[in-house]
């Protein structure tokens, strides 16, 4: 009996799938698209082959998480924004100069009426403290 292939491929539709016809059950869900279903298919089917092989192996599969692509992958850099939005509907700009340390922001220079704005005043500023080789109060980076 031969034996089946477990690998990622692509359908037609550029839909992950794995080699032995295994297609994610989210490819065919009824209603509007998900945000990030093509994500969640591509570690469905990379799940499905993992746990294909360790069986074959007779070892236990390690699990991918919805955190994968954000954990451990990359250094974080500092200084760094992140936006958010509050619950009166404005967009608050938070800078850090390393993990655990945030700068204080005048409450006018922190609050926008849209993430665009916000956004653009953290990559301004964090940018020109990248560029300059300083952390948000001006001292030279470690």
């Amino acid at each position: 009996m031969p034996k089946k292939l477990h690998i990622l491929i692509r359908d037609r539709q550029q839909n992950s799938m794995c080699a032995c016809g295994y297609r994610p059950a989210i490819l065919d869900q009824d209603g509007p698209a998900v945000v990030g279903i093509k994500w969640k298919a591509k570690t469905d089917v990379l799940n499905h082959i993992d746990t294909k092989e360790k069986a074959a192996q007779g070892t236990a599969p390690a699990r991918r998480s919805p955190e994968a692509p954000f954990t451990g992958r990359h250094a974080a850099r500092y200084p760094r924004a992140g936006v958010r939005q509050t619950a009166d509907g404005r967009w608050l700009l938070t800078l850090w100069d390393g993990d655990g340390i945030s700068h204080v922001i005048d409450e006018e220079d922190r609050t926008h009426d849209d993430r665009h704005t916000a956004f653009a005043q953290g990559w301004l500023t964090v940018g020109a403290c990248r560029q300059s080789g300083t952390n948000l109060n001006g001292w030279p980076q470690a």
